[in-house]
């Protein structure tokens, strides 16, 4: 058995999180959920091997009580060995380093539009949008005009998408950021591969699917491109601010309200939500890989009164 490197390459706090429901669901889908949540969230493969081989996951459907068991002791041990998980942090190659990066001549909200469609098809890939964006199947490809039609009838915007990330370059802002918000309110992180569809190379039929899972890995990474690439806004955690654009400024403080105290709202301020040419360029958000700020890896920011 080769030595796993428990990597994450999620926030600590975020897998912390669903780690803990994880290990709470049914007996039936357990060894699945483990395994599928190690993979997507560490960088190292052999994660997966070392829980299977520890755990006695090939069972399967034959397995015991105790084995189910197991699996969960396993995880919890993991989770109590905070040494042992190393936080994830971006490469920083030879160029960044030296300074070597040029800054693109796009506009910052035309390379953000093309990040976020990319991160939209890596998420269908994975299974996140069950409805509003269905994976691609051999027997079943996505209708592209069905994504568009629907997402037309919830945003009220002119919004033709033929699945392509280069599309996203003619997104104007008021399209873009509202696709932002709808496509937080369709994600659905899936908690098992599901069944296995060989033929095609078609893959994982992904099941399982939870919407509060899926909205916090959602906002993750929606505001991590949104720091990247220097725009004053984040998807609120609160109440109904959840899943919508505010500008930073209005942000709530990261600490807990006092009970029984409404916290401060602040009067909004009519302004771009992008930064100028300027400082955009003297900051060279582009350059970045994806950055985890602390403010995005504090615990407020998998939004309040979450439940398993």
């Amino acid at each position: 058995m080769v030595d796993a490197r428990y990597a994450l390459v999620w926030p600590r706090e975020l897998f912390d999180w669903e780690a803990r429901r994880v290990v709470q669901l049914p007996d039936e889908i357990i060894f699945d959920s483990i395994g599928h949540l190690l993979r997507e969230s560490f960088q190292d493969s052999a994660v997966v091997d070392t829980y299977a081989h520890e755990s006695g996951a090939y069972a399967g459907p034959w397995a015991a009580e105790a084995e189910y068991d197991r699996a969960q002791a396993w995880l919890r041990s993991l989770l109590a060995n905070q040494s042992k998980l190393m936080p994830y942090v971006p490469p920083r190659y030879f160029a960044q380093r030296e300074g070597h990066v040029s800054v693109p001549d796009t506009e910052p909200t035309k390379l953000l539009a093309l990040a976020f469609a990319e991160l939209l098809l890596e998420f269908q890939d994975q299974g996140y949008f069950p409805e509003t964006l269905p994976r691609d199947c051999v027997d079943n490809q996505t209708s592209w005009e069905y994504v568009s039609s629907r997402a037309v009838r919830a945003t009220h915007l002119p919004f033709d998408w033929g699945g392509e990330a280069r599309d996203a370059l003619t997104w104007d802002e008021p399209t873009l950021y509202s696709l932002i918000e709808y496509f937080h309110d369709g994600a659905q992180r899936p908690r098992t591969p599901g069944s296995f569809h060989d033929y095609g190379d078609c893959g994982s039929h992904y099941a399982e699917h939870s919407a509060e899972s899926g909205g916090v890995v959602y906002r993750w990474r929606v505001n991590t491109l949104l720091e990247t690439y220097g725009v004053e806004l984040r998807l609120g955690t609160r109440g109904d601010e959840r899943g919508r654009l505010i500008h930073t400024s209005e942000r709530r403080s990261i600490s807990p309200p006092t009970p029984g105290r409404r916290p401060a709202r602040t009067t909004p301020k009519t302004r771009s939500p992008m930064r100028s040419a300027r400082t955009a360029r003297e900051e060279q958000p582009w350059s970045s890989a994806v950055r985890h700020s602390p403010s995005l890896q504090m615990p407020w920011s998998l939004g309040a009164g979450t439940r398993s």
